[in-house]
């Protein structure tokens, strides 16, 4: 679901979306998640979303600020909205305001999105007979069921985050920029903009940006260990008429030892060769377990049929399966296809 929401974060960039609430959580079936998110004046349109491994079984509604319940049966009854249901996704597609008989309470303002179990769509499983093997947090005692929401915006108010690092060794700088602007006018004394830092050792950092006088909201950061930082920059303010907004990006920075040594004319990794050969010398990859590969996309020997003009020259030696290393490296490449 993670790497969903990445590919959910490039959509928000290539439709020029502002992303108003990123969160995450687990439903169980005694529970009611009602999630917040600000909508202003200057929004003229919003995408909400909802990623789960079964969207089809969760009850998916949108509560506006005047307390109205949207639901997927809205679109139909004269509500600028539209409900869609995909394998992995759920979403709701919505002009503002959403109700044209009621647009001062169905457009700026506080708005949820209320998710329960409990859906049921003819024709798909209910939760509670999902077949375990498709779910390792399946539980037949107590179902719960991960989700990751997003709530994107299209808005004459925009949230910019940039994040810029000369060095890639640790102890490098991170340099955090934020612009905000409302119809192209500087959000000035209006916002309070912060980062939260995820580190690789699992801590996390809150970081304030401060504005200078151009408008802009600046802070640095020193990545003082070793691996991939998580930039969750987050704005909070009020638009020209005092209506609240939220907004938020989410960033990386990465710091490893000899990061400005790299060189691309340095030696191929030969390491996924190497434990290859030695899976399959002893037997541990199954032809079973390649058929299950081939079903997912991945076509083990012409994978390793692409690496063999790679390989290094002791690699092959761990069981008799393995292709000859004295072979040539595209003779070598055609045993590896046969294995």
């Amino acid at each position: 679901m993670r790497l969903q929401k990445y590919f959910v974060q490039i959509l928000a960039g290539v439709t020029n979306a502002q992303i108003a609430a990123d969160p995450r959580g687990v439903l169980d079936t005694t529970a009611e998640h009602r999630i917040p998110f600000w909508i202003c004046e200057a929004d003229y349109g919003m995408d909400l979303i909802l990623l789960s491994p079964y969207p089809q079984v969760i009850d998916f509604q949108l509560e506006t600020p005047d307390g109205t319940r949207i639901t997927p049966a809205s679109g139909p009854g004269g509500a600028n909205s539209q409900f869609v249901l995909s394998r992995y996704a759920s979403y709701y597609r919505c002009a503002l305001p959403v109700l044209p008989a009621d647009a001062g309470g169905s457009h700026d303002g506080l708005w949820y999105a209320v998710l329960r179990l409990g859906r049921v769509v003819p024709g798909l499983p209910t939760y509670g007979v999902l077949p375990q093997t498709y779910a390792s947090y399946y539980d037949p005692q107590r179902a719960v069921l991960p989700y990751e929401f997003v709530a994107h915006t299209y808005s004459s108010l925009v949230f910019s985050a940039f994040a810029t690092q000369a060095s890639y060794e640790i102890g490098a700088i991170v340099h955090l920029t934020v612009l905000l602007r409302e119809y192209e006018v500087p959000v000035q004394g209006r916002a309070k903009v912060w980062a939260e830092i995820g580190r690789p050792d699992g801590a996390t950092d809150l970081v304030a940006l401060s504005e200078d006088s151009r408008g802009q909201h600046v802070a640095s950061y020193e990545l003082r260990v070793s691996g991939v930082f998580s930039l969750r920059v987050r704005a909070r303010g009020e638009t020209m008429r005092g209506v609240t907004f939220e907004r938020e990006q989410t960033l990386t920075a990465v710091a490893v030892p000899g990061g400005d040594r790299w060189s691309p004319n340095d030696p191929k990794n030969t390491e996924l060769c190497e434990l290859v050969d030695c899976l399959r010398g002893r037997e541990v990859l199954s032809s079973d377990f390649v058929g299950r590969l081939r079903e997912l996309g991945i076509d083990l020997p012409s994978l390793l049929k692409c690496r063999g003009d790679s390989l290094p020259p002791g690699s092959g030696q761990s069981g008799n399966s393995s292709p000859d290393s004295t072979a040539p490296a595209v003779d070598r490449a055609t045993q590896w296809a046969r294995i």
